[in-house]
């Protein structure tokens, strides 16, 4: 009888257990649920203010929700090994360079392809035998020069120069 009784309270417990558990567990669902709906009204609000800023400076369309979210979800959808997470490091590292890239396409005729394939080469090698003052001590001066090769073969360019020079010398 004892055994029985000992059984009985026992069933009892863990029935409560597991009613206090799954309530514990709903609460716990449902405030998950809120904050991810909350993090998506953030993100949304995130995506606004890009959305605003592409068309105050030029692109009037924006930004296309659909291609935005397909874009989102290739990089939701990468694996967690190595493998994946560099893949996600260089589209990363290439959204950052984005508006530098288009910048060279635009202003020293430096296409995406050339880019690549210069980055492709330089981690080719095992190590780098360079440090950041060294190249940008490299980079500096072509930078420059390529700007001023590129004005001196741009007509729009010489004209403005020639205007330039025709106000100097009145």
């Amino acid at each position: 009888m004892k055994k029985l009784i000992l059984m009985a309270v026992a069933v009892v417990m863990v029935a409560f257990t597991g009613c206090k558990g799954s309530s514990e567990s709903n609460e716990l669902k449902e405030c998950r649920d809120s904050l991810t709906i909350a993090l998506g009204e953030l993100h949304a609000l995130r995506f606004q203010q890009m959305n605003d800023y592409y068309k105050q400076n030029g692109d009037s369309t924006g930004i296309d929700k659909a291609e935005y979210l397909k874009g989102f979800k290739v990089v939701l959808s990468a694996d967690t090994t190595i493998k994946g997470k560099s893949f996600i490091a260089g589209m990363q590292a290439a959204m950052q360079e984005m508006s530098t890239i288009e910048m060279m396409e635009k202003d020293l005729g430096i296409t995406r392809n050339a880019y690549f394939n210069a980055i492709k080469e330089a981690l080719s090698a095992d190590s780098l035998d360079v440090d950041q003052q060294s190249i940008n001590n490299v980079i500096t001066p072509l930078f420059q020069k390529v700007r001023e090769l590129t004005a001196e073969n741009d007509p729009e360019a010489q004209k403005a120069k020639a205007a330039t020079l025709a106000v100097l010398a009145d």
